[in-house]
C-alpha cells in the first residue's frame, strides 16, 4: 500500500477527479447551465474581448475566469478553458435583457443584469458602459446614468 500512495500518477488522478468536482460544483453554483439552455452559442461575435469585467454570476465569484464581448448582436460570455466543463460560450441578446440595477459593493459600483433566468451577471463599471448603448429605455432604469 505503500508504494501506491507514494506514486505520482495517484496525485494526478486525484488532482483531475478534485478539478472536475470542484468545476462542475461551480457552474452549478453560478446557473451558467440553466443560462446556456436558452442561450448558448457556438460562434464568438465580432468585438473587443474584455476580461475582468465580469465579477459575479448566480453566487459565484468570477476572479477573470469569464470574459465578455459587447456586440450589436448581445452580451457574448465565455470562461477560460480550464473552467469551461458545463459552462459553453453564451450569447444573451440585448432583447433578452429585462433590467440591469446599480448594486454597491464596497464602495464600487457593480450592475447586475438581469436576463430572466434567475440567474444574476453582475458586471463591473466598465463593462456597463459598454453595454448602455445596446440597452433599451426600460432595461436601463435601475442604473444610474454614466
Amino acid at each position: 500500500m505503500q508504494g501506491t500512495l507514494e506514486n505520482p500518477l495517484w496525485f494526478v488522478a486525484f488532482f483531475l477527479v478534485a478539478w472536475v468536482a470542484v468545476t462542475v460544483l461551480l457552474a452549478l453554483l453560478s446557473g451558467w447551465p440553466s443560462l446556456a439552455r436558452r442561450f448558448r452559442t457556438g460562434t464568438r461575435p465580432p468585438g473587443t474581448p474584455m476580461r475582468g469585467q465580469v465579477s459575479r454570476i448566480g453566487l459565484v465569484t468570477e476572479r477573470n475566469v469569464t470574459g465578455l464581448v459587447v456586440s450589436d448582436r448581445g452580451l457574448y460570455l465565455w470562461t477560460l478553458w480550464p473552467f469551461r466543463l458545463l459552462r459553453p460560450p453564451l450569447l444573451i441578446p440585448w432583447a433578452a435583457v429585462r433590467s440591469v440595477r446599480e448594486r454597491s459593493v464596497l464602495w464600487m459600483p457593480t450592475y447586475v443584469v438581469d436576463v430572466g433566468a434567475s440567474v444574476e451577471i453582475a458586471l463591473r463599471k466598465k463593462a456597463y458602459d459598454a453595454i448602455q448603448p445596446f440597452l433599451s429605455p426600460s432595461a436601463r432604469q435601475g442604473a444610474s446614468p454614466s
